[in-house]
């Protein structure tokens, strides 16, 4: 994430608020924990395992699965420096294939059999065996923590599976892309394919291709600056603000990039959304839990005043990171 002062405070807070809401005890809540119901929207039965977001809480049943709360039947739990998840609750949220027989657990999704078994750091994808020998440690909290492989663990039935039990050179099935946040004690767990725009447009869409629906929202406001020798053309709608690159008559498309948005900007009014479902007006807490420390730093950030999401930038290197 692009860091200025003020977002550096931002961040701030939106730590502080998430590591208040880690420690709170999970067992004071006397109402009874729904189930998790599976979020229909994910296609696991295809080829594309990034299509989903997940984030997840030291001692908290509650998830944050593509933009929308849910329930876990049992909460994540930190031990030797690695963040332990329940399997099935994860695979089921996200509409996955999953069983279990004894301590022995094989989950489908997006056209990929896995098998994890309690005690084996083996974990074998679409028959053959691959194994993480190599930790990072990214939750340890003293230095003398363990080393060496890790492993799932069975608890009252239960298969919780360590997020560093991410073999490298296997095939991506979506739960071995991770993003952690240790000193919020959470993790995120998948990706989108393209997360750089809005739902509907995207940096680097031609403008002029883009679908008659889509376009006829905006309005021309002119140009907005030029750079190297392109005019940034600004189109406007209800609090987002889209920067097209225009390579005027005469002159050459140095870069390939006339026609092209260079920059999204969603600020007040808008109802546009990210595609993990973030929008103006948001709170800081949720943008956290969304998003982590983004790992898009220098495409995407976000503002927040008064606890508040109060503008978000998608930019390129041509235009976008002052908007």
């Amino acid at each position: 994430m692009k860091i200025q002062s003020k977002k550096l405070l931002a961040l701030a807070l939106c730590l502080s608020v998430v590591l208040s809401a880690c420690t709170a005890n999970p067992g004071s809540d006397s109402k009874e924990t729904p189930a998790p119901t599976p979020i229909s929207s994910v296609d696991t039965t295809g080829s594309d395992p990034q299509t989903f977001v997940i984030t997840l809480l030291e001692g908290q049943t509650t998830a944050m699965v593509n933009g929308t709360e849910t329930q876990l039947s049992a909460a994540p739990f930190l031990q030797n420096g690695s963040f332990y998840y329940p399997l099935a609750d994860v695979v089921q949220l996200i509409g996955g294939g999953f069983s279990q027989e004894g301590d022995t657990a094989t989950i489908q999704l997006f056209g990929t059999t896995v098998t994890y078994t309690a005690g084996n750091p083996d974990v074998t994808v679409n028959g053959t065996s691959y194994r993480n020998d190599h930790r990072l440690l990214r939750f340890a909290q003293t230095s003398d923590e363990e080393t060496g492989a890790v492993s799932p663990l069975l608890m009252d039935g239960t298969l919780f599976v360590p997020h560093d039990l991410c073999p490298g050179g296997c095939p991506n099935f979506g739960l071995n892309v991770t993003q952690e946040a240790p000193e919020a004690h959470m993790l995120i767990l998948g990706g989108y394919a393209d997360e750089l725009g809005t739902e509907a447009i995207k940096l680097y869409d031609l403008f002029d291709q883009l679908p008659d629906e889509t376009k006829a929202r905006f309005q021309s406001q002119g140009i907005a600056g030029t750079v190297l020798n392109y005019s940034i053309e600004t189109y406007a709608c209800e609090g987002t603000e889209v920067y097209v690159m225009r390579c005027p008559d005469g002159q050459e498309d140095v870069e390939g990039m006339d026609g092209k948005v260079a920059a999204i900007r969603l600020s007040s009014g808008t109802a546009d959304r990210t595609p993990r479902g973030l929008t103006v007006g948001d709170s800081a807490y949720r943008a956290w839990l969304l998003y982590g420390m983004c790992a898009f730093s220098n495409s995407f950030y976000y503002q927040v005043e008064d606890g508040f999401v109060s503008s978000i930038v998608f930019c390129t290197r041509y235009w976008g990171s002052g908007v």
